[in-house]
């Protein structure tokens, strides 16, 4: 997963690459009602089939198919020029 964010003008700010060599996808990205309120803390949920990367020994001993629901919670940078 490749999670980045990008000013008015489309340059990068902020960059970050998760998950590990297999397949890994983002599905929903949400902010609960407090945080809208309250901060820029954002809330990500992903499946997962990596083993190895930010996923090592993760996953649930008996799940034979390595594919694992991942939830990931960030905060927005604000940035002011």
């Amino acid at each position: 997963l490749w999670l980045f964010q990008i000013n008015e003008a489309g340059d990068i700010l902020y960059q970050r690459c998760l998950g590990g060599s297999e397949d890994d996808a983002g599905s929903t990205i949400f902010q609960s009602y407090l945080d809208m309120i309250n901060d820029s803390t954002f809330y990500l949920v992903s499946s997962s089939n990596s083993t190895d990367g930010d996923l090592e020994n993760i996953h649930y001993p008996n799940n034979t198919s390595n594919n694992d629901i991942w939830l990931m919670r960030f905060k927005i940078i604000k940035l002011f020029f």
